[in-house]
């Protein structure tokens, strides 16, 4: 059983079971002033509680209008911070954007570059792969060339041969043979050599032209290692010059056929072997 001291405190703890007995005793009590009170009483009683109603009504409705506008408050705040949040957001992704554009960009540019640089190679490699195909050619045509004037030259009379051993002292291979008038001493004296055919009339099977040939292949190639040793400028029709020009026969006239060039250095203007000349 629950004395006075304890129902009330158990009503104090127990929300919903104080909120019952409220009720419970509000009703006791209106029973008990309604058997206790007379017509008039209950009328005056309604009469205030009218009254009291009646001046409550407003603050009520105000206080109605105030949670309202508290609560639509509330609502647009919350409504203001997500759209807040999300055109926080927004500029967030466009900041991603443009840093992603950005970055893409400088890649692209950056590949742009690589491929232009590969490009400026791929250029650099075509012209030394035609460059080097070029030598090559060259090379391999300048070989070709000499084997032909090394069988030119073994075909020749073995006393010829033999008369050219101090100048071509090795023989036994093209090689052997192109180092042998790699110098300007070695022309020279080849060159006295073929004028001394020249003079003595000495030409059979067509060896002074040969010769010449020989002598103009070897001193095509020296002339490319040294550009200031270099053949003499004669035409047909020039006028005859002693100091340039050396005939077999008449020495007054114009120049009718050109036997061979001779050889002169283009720094000092020297004559180092005067052009052999008919008139």
């Amino acid at each position: 059983m629950y004395n006075k001291a304890s129902l009330l405190n158990y009503a104090k703890e127990n929300l919903c079971f104080g909120q019952n007995l409220k009720s419970v005793v509000e009703l006791h009590l209106l029973e008990q002033f309604i058997k206790e009170s007379s017509q008039d009483e209950i009328n005056e009683l309604l009469k205030q509680l009218n009254e009291f109603h009646k001046e409550a009504s407003p603050t009520i409705e105000q206080l109605n209008l105030n949670i309202d506008e508290e609560y639509n408050k509330v609502v647009i705040e919350n409504l203001n911070l997500k759209l807040q949040n999300a055109y926080n957001y927004i500029l967030h992704l466009e900041d991603v954007v443009e840093k992603l554009q950005s970055q893409t960009v400088e890649e692209l540019r950056f590949l742009k570059n690589e491929a232009h640089l590969l490009q400026n190679k791929k250029e650099i490699y075509k012209k030394n792969l035609k460059k080097v195909e070029q030598n090559l050619n060259e090379f391999r045509l300048s070989y070709e060339t000499l084997e032909d004037i090394y069988n030119l030259y073994l075909s020749i009379p073995n006393e010829i041969q033999l008369e050219l051993s101090h100048i071509f002292k090795s023989t036994n291979n093209s090689c052997q043979f192109l180092a042998c008038s790699s110098n300007i001493e070695s022309l020279k004296l080849f060159w006295d050599y073929i004028f001394e055919c020249m003079q003595q009339e000495k030409d059979e099977n067509n060896l002074i032209c040969n010769l010449i040939t020989i002598f103009d292949y070897f001193f095509d190639l020296y002339n490319q290692l040294n550009p200031n040793i270099e053949r003499c400028i004669v035409e047909v029709g020039d006028k005859y010059d002693k100091n340039l020009h050396t005939s077999l026969r008449r020495v007054i006239g114009n120049i009718k056929l050109i036997q061979l060039l001779g050889i002169q250095d283009n720094t000092t203007n020297e004559i180092i072997r005067k052009s052999i000349v008919w008139l």
